[in-house]
C-alpha cells in the first residue's frame, strides 16, 4: 500500500510543469520593464539634483572668494584684464578666476603662477622655485621624471574642478560630432564673467521687451573689463545685480542641448582673459535667439546642462537657479549694476 502511494505521488509530481510558463515569464518581463520605466527617471533625477547642488555650492564658494577679495582690496576684481586702457592698462592678461585663486584654497596654483607675466607665458621658471615648490609642481601635474619646465602656460593648462559644473559633459573625449584638432588639456571653465551686453541690442530690447534702462547701462555689468568695481558703483544693489554666470560645455559649442557640429572655442581656459564674455549673440547669427538669453547656446551666452535654467551668482554672494524662461527685460535689469530700472514683482 505504501509503495502504491509513493508511485501515485511521483506520478502527480511528474505531471506538474517545471519552471515558468511562457505567460508567467512575459508577466515578469513586463513588471520589470514597468519598474525600470519608473525607477530610471527617478534615479537620473536624483543624480541631476545632486549635481545641481554641487554646482550651486561651487558657485557659492566663488562668490565667497570674490567677497573676500573685495574685503581685502576694497573693490571687486575685474572681469578680465588685457585691454589697452583702464586701471590695468598693459598689465598681464587674466580672467577673474585667476585673481581669486588665493581665496579658494588653491594656493598650490596661485603660489606657482607668476602674475607679473601673462597667463600663457612660456618663460621657464624652474630656477625661481624652491625644491619643495618644484616637488609639489611635479606631484600635482603627475610627472614621473625631473625633466620638466615650470611655466605659466603649463600651470594654466590644468583643469580645476572648482571651475567645472558636474552636469556638463565629460571633456576628456571628442564629444562633438566628427573630429577636431583641439589640443588637450583644455582647462576650460564653466563659470565666467559677462562684463557687458552689446549696445546694438538696445533698440530691440526696448521695443520688443519693454526694457526701461538706458543704452549706456548695457555696458555696465557688475564686474568690469580692466577695472575694479567699488561697492558704491553698484547703484541697483548687490542683491539685485548678476556677478557670475554659467556658460558650460566649453571648449565645445552647444545649442539647445546638442553639440554644435564639431565647433569649439579656443579662448575658454579658466585663466584666459578672453574667457570673459560680452553678451553679443548677434556675432553668431546662425544660432542667435534674441528672445532667450539662458540655455539657448553657450556661444557668448548664459548656458547650463541643468534642465530648465542655469546658476547665477549675485553680487551679495547668493546663488540662484534662474529659469531659462526669464523675460529679457528682467535679465537685463539684473545684469546692469547702475541702470536704475524698476523691476515689478508680484
Amino acid at each position: 500500500m505504501c509503495s502504491l502511494k509513493k508511485l501515485l505521488t511521483r506520478k502527480i509530481q511528474s505531471d506538474q510543469p517545471l519552471g515558468f510558463t511562457l505567460v508567467e515569464l512575459l508577466v515578469v518581463v513586463v513588471v520589470i520593464g514597468i519598474l525600470m520605466a519608473i525607477l530610471i527617471p527617478t534615479f537620473n533625477s536624483l543624480k541631476e539634483s545632486a549635481r545641481r547642488t554641487n554646482c550651486l555650492n561651487q558657485m557659492r564658494q566663488l562668490g565667497q572668494a570674490i567677497q573676500n577679495y573685495e574685503s581685502r582690496k576694497e573693490s571687486f576684481p575685474p572681469a578680465a584684464t588685457g585691454a589697452t586702457s583702464g586701471e590695468f592698462e598693459d598689465e598681464p592678461r587674466y580672467h577673474v578666476l585667476a585673481y581669486v585663486l588665493p581665496y579658494l584654497e588653491l594656493d598650490y596654483i596661485a603660489d606657482l603662477f607668476d602674475m607679473e607675466r601673462h597667463w600663457d607665458n612660456t618663460t621657464k621658471r624652474n630656477d625661481e622655485l624652491s625644491a619643495v615648490e618644484l616637488g609639489l609642481f611635479k606631484q600635482r601635474l603627475g610627472f614621473t621624471s625631473n625633466n620638466f619646465n615650470v611655466t605659466n602656460q603649463r600651470i594654466a593648462a590644468q583643469d580645476v574642478v572648482h571651475f567645472l559644473c558636474p552636469s556638463a559633459p565629460d571633456r576628456d573625449a571628442d564629444i562633438a560630432q566628427g573630429t577636431t584638432n583641439y589640443n588637450f588639456p583644455h582647462a576650460a571653465t564653466d563659470y565666467c564673467s559677462v562684463y557687458a551686453i552689446d549696445d546694438g541690442l538696445f533698440d530691440y530690447y526696448q521695443t520688443a521687451h519693454g526694457y526701461e534702462g538706458t543704452e549706456a547701462s548695457l555696458g555696465a555689468g557688475m564686474l568690469q573689463l580692466n577695472k575694479q568695481t567699488r561697492t558704491s558703483a553698484i547703484g541697483d544693489g548687490l542683491a539685485n545685480t548678476f556677478m557670475l554666470f554659467e556658460s558650460a560645455g566649453k571648449p565645445y559649442r552647444y545649442r539647445d542641448g546638442k553639440a554644435f557640429g564639431n565647433a569649439y572655442d579656443a579662448y575658454t581656459q579658466w585663466s584666459n582673459w578672453k574667457a570673459s564674455i560680452k553678451l553679443n549673440p548677434g556675432i553668431q547669427s546662425q544660432t542667435f535667439n534674441r528672445d532667450k538669453l539662458i540655455n539657448h547656446t553657450n556661444i557668448g551666452e548664459v548656458y547650463s546642462f541643468h534642465p530648465g535654467g542655469a546658476m547665477v551668482l549675485y553680487g551679495d554672494g547668493a546663488v540662484k537657479f534662474e529659469s531659462e524662461d526669464m523675460p529679457v527685460n528682467v535679465f537685463v535689469n539684473r545684469f546692469t549694476r547702475n541702470g536704475g530700472e524698476v523691476e515689478y514683482r508680484e
